[in-house]
């Protein structure tokens, strides 16, 4: 899946624990993602896509619903591999020279 990233968004609040955001864009789809929440860890970065908790009506329990998906779950796993791939290789340029 063809994905470009259109921008990184710094955090500037130090009393939140995220590094910023992203804004993909999915080529295939004419489709923009907003809101991709951006973590440091150990190896490098975890990508949070957009979405909402909430509880299951049925059972009670605490569930994550993402705010976009296809309804082919292979399809959605491409997605979120080629949003990472294109957001890492983004961001080690944009981190590194914004320094």
């Amino acid at each position: 899946m063809k994905v470009e990233i259109v921008g990184f968004y710094k955090n500037i609040d130090p009393n939140i624990k995220i590094e910023g955001t992203l804004h993909a864009y999915l080529v295939d789809y004419d489709i923009d993602i907003r809101g991709i929440v951006v973590m440091k860890r150990e190896k490098g970065y975890f990508y949070k896509m957009p979405g909402r908790k909430t509880l299951d009506p049925e059972t009670k329990e605490k569930v994550w619903y993402p705010h976009i998906s296809f309804s082919n779950i292979e399809k959605t796993q491409d997605m979120i591999k080629s949003i990472k791939k294109e957001a890492d290789e983004f961001l080690k340029k944009e981190l590194t020279t914004s320094k």
